[in-house]
């Protein structure tokens, strides 16, 4: 790798912005209930652990123990230690959540297989149970589909789940703020009025494969990774992991049979997808296998440009940069061969560029330092939106006192400079000192990691543009059954 050190090559004496982390809280590990002993490590890849997705400039955490949901705002990072955490108990164990386009609206999936929909305030909009409670089936993702604009809560959503047995379900033509109306004016029949505008398209995309991530990314978002994301008027689901390394498809409008198409699909390697997003252009498919990155064409599952960088654990795409926007800025968790986990600031050109794959670390640090001397085992990265002008992602870091959450920052000092790029014709290296606000339309950056972290309580983390978001799950109420498994 070009400049390990992160040092910049050439006449240039620009420097790179430093990456700094402070540590907002820390999960406590959970001791065992009978005898004491700490329970055995889960796998980042398994339900039990953090999945975590971003949202717009302002950021919440929600931290999930089976049952109860911890929330913490982090709207203003320097005050989000001393911030009083809401706590919300739930009734049954949550598997997965996203949130909708606008951010005003958060969809829960549980264990006894229902799909409940909220108001970010926390107000349950209404549930239904789309899997047979006790059966062998279960939802493994759920995301809202992403666009290129923002949107608002007046606006139609489509809502997308996937389960372990490979059950695809699209609910379209969600119109939330309608439908909250229904509630009020007729709320003895206002479910069956409400899942009649539901447009419902299932087909069956191949079960998940075995030991392997299931998680969503919307626009940033999926896994096994599913991601879903619109492209001109059409929506395109991307999955990973299931029956197939990758596979692409998309929705027919107008199809009441099932609506969705298989467009592609690639099964050509052996080890799994590990965590998936897109490109800081939105253009490519950024795969991370193996501890590598690769980058990929979605559309015809050819593989574009590999980086040469490997120990990768996790990755959050932050923003384009560079001169027109020739690279993307990363944050990466890698281990070393010492055992030794760093954090990361990197960046990545574009595939179509002269120096594509060529990657160039700009700035890391030891989450150990923030994390009071313990050791840090295992890392997954996601990306954070910044009103400060400044680059930040949230790592959540294992030790042996539980799980760290980092704030990671990474200062652009030269504002002048914006027009500058990491590599110029003559190979002087400089960097952008854009302002502009790290990933205003990033709707979504989920984040999945290979190694273990041992999330003595399970993480759920969502990161949005409002202040507060509370998820609640008490009195769900009794609805009709529309099974998909």
């Amino acid at each position: 790798m070009a400049d390990e050190d992160g040092g910049l090559r050439g006449k240039t004496t620009l420097q790179p912005p430093a990456l700094t982390s402070c540590l907002l809280y820390t999960i406590p590990r959970k001791r065992a209930k009978n005898n004491g002993q700490d329970p055995s490590p889960d796998s980042i890849s398994t339900q039990t652990t953090p999945w975590i997705t971003a949202h717009g400039s302002k950021s919440t955490i929600a931290v999930s123990d089976d049952i109860c949901v911890e929330l913490v705002d982090l709207s203003d990072a320097s005050e989000a230690r001393n911030r009083p955490k809401k706590i919300i108990q739930t009734q049954n164990k949550v598997l997965a959540m996203a949130f909708s386009n606008c951010g005003e609206f958060v969809a829960v999936a549980d264990d006894a297989g229902t799909l409940s929909l909220y108001r970010s305030n926390g107000t349950l909009v209404f549930g239904h149970r789309i899997v047979a409670a006790n059966g062998s089936d279960k939802v493994v993702a759920v995301k809202f589909a992403s666009s290129e604009r923002k949107t608002s809560s007046q606006e139609t959503q489509t809502l997308v789940v996937v389960t372990k047995l490979g059950v695809l379900l699209q609910l379209g033509n969600l119109r939330l703020v309608e439908v909250e109306q229904v509630l009020l004016d007729k709320p003895k029949g206002a479910l069956n009025v409400i899942l009649g505008t539901i447009g419902f398209k299932r087909t069956n995309v191949g079960g998940l494969k075995e030991d392997t991530t299931s998680c969503l990314l919307v626009r940033s978002s999926v896994e096994p990774p599913v991601y879903v994301h619109r492209f001109e008027a059409e929506e395109t689901i991307i999955l990973g992991n299931h029956a197939a390394f990758l596979s692409v498809w998309k929705t027919l409008e107008g199809d009441e049979r099932t609506g969705i198409e298989k467009v592609s699909s690639c099964d050509s390697r052996q080890d799994p997808v590990e965590a998936m997003a897109f490109d800081a252009n939105c253009n490519l498919l950024v795969i991370l296998s193996k501890g590598i990155l690769t980058w990929w064409n979605w559309r015809d599952m050819t593989e574009m440009v590999e980086a040469d960088t490997c120990g990768i654990m996790s990755f959050a795409v932050i923003r384009d940069c560079g001169d027109e926007q020739s690279g993307s800025l990363i944050a990466v968790a890698r281990s070393t061969e010492s055992e030794r986990r760093t954090l990361e600031i990197i960046f990545f050109p574009h595939p179509e560029s002269d120096h594509a794959g060529a990657a160039r670390v700009l700035s890391k640090v030891d989450p150990s330092e923030e994390s009071e001397g313990h050791s840090c085992t295992d890392v997954a990265l996601f990306a954070s939106a910044s009103d400060t002008g400044s680059s930040q992602a949230l790592a959540a870091c294992r030790t042996d006192e539980g799980v760290d959450i980092l704030l990671l920052t990474s200062d652009d000092t030269l504002e002048n400079e914006a027009n500058q790029s990491f590599y110029s014709e003559s190979s002087e290296a400089s960097f952008d000192m854009d302002r502009v606000a790290i990933a205003e339309a990033l709707v979504d950056v989920p984040v999945a990691s290979t190694k273990n972290i041992v999330t003595p309580e399970r993480c759920v983390v969502q990161v949005r543009r409002s202040k507060h978001v509370i998820v609640q799950m008490d009195d769900v109420p009794a609805t009709t059954q529309l099974l998909i498994s």
